[in-house]
């Protein structure tokens, strides 16, 4: 395989500190084949690649990385560090160095990471106006995407386009797309890791949207789904925001006032436990719980 994976493994491996006879012996190969395959004087099998990746902290399928430059492999980590971001609905503002890093990288222009940068671009774009928004996400997320077979960028971008038509009132087309994603989340092409970062997230927006619609019989159906998933069990800033909306749902459709109760009050505790201080403050205010 001739590419630059051997220049990438010598460039990760100085950039964790680890010796090229320790890396070697790891390989279990020798250290003169090591540095003729670091050097590009020397072919390295598949095997080989993934494992010195894997070794030095990134296990990865994507083959393709081998032919990336040094500059457009740390781009691609900065992509990787922002899809994890955004799947798990954290403000991007605090990674504004990585993302403006990112989208002027030349691995940005490529058609593959598009829909991460469009959705970068319009979370840092706080001018941008609502229909631009709309229009740069519907464009990144292309006319012949299927619902039933997203990848975890098409996935986020999705949800992106959703809550952009929530805000512009939109509320039946977010509901509609969420909906959609939602049902065929079993049909993704996320692995299993991108679904426990960003099925929790996209579970908790479509809930939302649905009790501000007051569908609360779906509402509490789909928290019930999400509470028995396994991705979502662990993500407490969404655990808190399933269990209040699961609570005031079980109170609408008029459930024994000892069932809702039971999830308003596990909601405002988790929320206060992970600083969702908003939420917690709407709950005491709407069911008085302190």
């Amino acid at each position: 395989m001739q590419s630059n994976g051997g220049q990438l493994i010598k460039h990760l491996r100085n950039k964790m500190g680890v010796a090229q006879a320790e890396l070697a012996k790891k390989l279990f190969i020798t250290q003169s084949k090591l540095s003729r395959i670091e050097d590009g004087q020397a072919e390295f099998s598949i095997l080989e690649f993934k494992t010195a990746f894997s070794l030095l902290g990134h296990p990865t399928d994507d083959l393709w990385l081998a032919f990336l430059t040094v500059e457009e492999f740390e781009a691609y980590l900065q992509y990787r560090e922002i899809k994890q971001v955004l799947a798990l609905g954290r403000d991007v503002g605090n990674a504004r160095d990585a993302c403006l890093s990112f989208i002027e990288s030349s691995l940005a222009k490529r058609p593959f990471f598009s829909p991460i940068v469009a959705v970068v671009k319009v979370r840092l774009d706080e001018e941008m106006p609502e229909e631009q928004k709309l229009a740069t996400l519907n464009a990144a997320f292309g006319k012949n995407a299927e619902l039933h077979s997203l990848t975890q960028d098409q996935t986020i971008v999705a949800n992106e386009i959703a809550l952009t038509h929530a805000r512009l009132g939109q509320r039946h087309k977010a509901i509609a797309l969420l909906d959609g994603v939602v049902h065929n989340l079993d049909n993704s092409r996320m692995t299993l890791p991108e679904q426990y970062d960003t099925v929790p997230k996209i579970s908790a927006d479509f809930v939302t949207l649905l009790v501000e619609d007051q569908q609360y019989e779906k509402a509490a159906k789909v928290c019930e789904n999400v509470r028995a998933a396994r991705h979502c069990r662990y993500r407490a800033q969404f655990n808190s925001v399933i269990a209040y909306a699961l609570g005031v749902c079980y109170h609408k459709m008029n459930k024994d006032k000892q069932e809702y109760m039971y999830w308003l009050t596990a909601a405002y505790h988790t929320a206060k436990a992970v600083g969702q201080n908003d939420l917690a403050s709407k709950i005491a205010k709407e069911y008085g719980i302190q």
